[in-house]
């Protein structure tokens, strides 16, 4: 597992299995975890509340059961609060998404495990860019799983606050309406959930947080008083344990009052959004050379997996219709949210017009490679000539044209477009695969 970055204040909690066993109403309000029978989970829950987020994973996961649920959480919080590098922190989440959805299949009635796969794929969403986990399909995974959470415990705030953070977020990416149609999120079942969060628990930071973040993405700068005014509610709090001390150091930071040893946001700044309130925007809205960035580096992973895999293989098919599909929207969207802005300008006219015809180029090379039968040797030839335009046509726009862009766009356009692309990337993704 490797060495784990230490909690920053180890003196503050001194919890023992008498003290967690005493507070746990209070501890796990939030959650509504039951009390464990098994002194060996209950042992992983000390270690969780103390902060010793690492030793809460290796015994939860040698306790088995029920420990398996401390353990994700401890997972979570960690990768969410104290892991700083990002890769690691992505591997974190998938962890403890795939192991929540072992447990959720092996225990179906276990509101805990459907809330904990939603929290860690929540999160890795969010530091992929929101509209590209959409495009991928983990939204509706994650929706899933927190109405299988409340629908078997009513009373979990966190699963309440986390199902109002997916509504908030989904309409902040696409809009009201595609995101009604296409997900089923509602403005006013958003409030109404963190409504049932806060009544459950109205002293928990985290409900507290998101709900003041899910009020900017609905309204902006017009509830920007009373996202405030939650934060600093959040702030208020005295922390019973590990965890909260945390939550409410997050919400400390994001004002300003203090930082303390916390890992640098990846997702939903706080002070982002008052820095500027013309843009009243979660901190993953990526400008236009980042949102395309994440796509340029999809586009490199699977055509050096399409040029790994075997001669006619199911793999090698399967990829190559990935790739197909990544180019396809990544094209389009790019034509109609980078190129076709920068072609009005006398400076970028040419390039924007060459950026075009390589994408022409490049259909025809993969219509060409679809002729082609993946058994014959001409099919390995024709890939590698495809992925040798991909990687030049990616190479030259990164550096020839997104320096000129940078000189012609402003801060607040480079922005939008990037909104503009994800938006329409998602789209075009979401029809690929309906």
């Amino acid at each position: 597992m490797g060495e784990w970055m230490a909690f920053a204040r180890p003196d503050l909690f001194r919890h023992d299995a008498a003290s967690v066993t005493r507070e746990w109403p209070r501890l796990h309000a939030g959650d509504a975890e039951p009390l464990p029978s098994d002194p060996a989970v209950l042992a992983a829950w000390v270690h969780f509340h103390n902060g010793e987020f690492q030793r809460a994973v290796e015994s939860g996961l040698h306790a088995g059961g029920a420990g398996i649920t401390a353990a994700n959480k401890a997972t979570c919080m960690y990768a969410n609060y104290l892991e700083q590098r990002e890769a690691r922190r992505l591997e974190l989440f998938l962890e403890a998404a795939e192991r929540a959805e072992r447990q959720a299949r092996d225990e179906p009635t276990n509101p805990n495990a459907w809330h904990l796969h939603a929290y860690a794929l929540g999160r890795y969403s969010q530091a992929i860019s929101v509209a590209k986990a959409l495009a991928q399909g983990l939204g509706s995974k994650v929706k899933a799983s927190l109405e299988r959470a409340i629908f078997l415990q009513p009373r979990h705030a966190e699963a309440q606050a986390g199902l109002g953070a997916f509504h908030a977020e989904v309409i902040d990416k696409v809009g009201t309406l595609i995101g009604g149609m296409t997900y089923g999120v509602k403005r006013e079942t958003c409030l109404r959930l963190f409504s049932d969060a806060l009544r459950l628990h109205p002293r928990s930071p985290v409900v507290l947080v998101e709900y003041a973040n899910a009020l900017v993405m609905l309204d902006g700068e017009k509830k920007m008083k009373e996202a405030t005014r939650l934060y600093r509610d959040a702030t208020a709090i005295e922390p019973l344990d590990a965890k909260e001390w945390l939550d409410v150091q997050r919400a400390r930071s994001e004002l300003g009052l203090d930082r303390e040893s916390l890992r640098p946001l990846a997702s939903a700044d706080y002070t982002a959004r008052l820095g500027s309130a013309q843009e009243s925007r979660p901190m993953d809205s990526l400008n236009i050379f980042q949102a395309l960035l994440v796509s340029h580096q999809e586009q490199r992973a699977l055509y050096a997996r399409l040029l790994a895999t075997k001669q006619a293989s199911p793999e090698r098919q399967h990829v190559f219709e990935e790739l197909k599909a990544e180019l396809a929207a990544h094209e389009t969207a790019e034509e109609r949210c980078f190129y076709v802005p920068l072609i009005e300008h006398d400076e970028s006219v040419d390039l924007s017009r060459h950026g075009i015809a390589e994408h022409h180029e490049m259909d025809e090379m993969v219509e060409h490679l679809e002729q082609v039968d993946p058994h014959a040797a001409e099919w390995q030839e024709c890939c590698q000539k495809l992925c040798e335009k991909i990687e030049h046509h990616l190479t030259e726009e990164e550096q020839k044209f997104f320096p000129k862009a940078g000189e012609i766009l402003d801060d607040a356009q480079k922005i939008q477009l990037g909104r503009d692309y994800e938006a329409e990337f998602m789209t075009l993704r979401i029809k690929q695969e309906a």
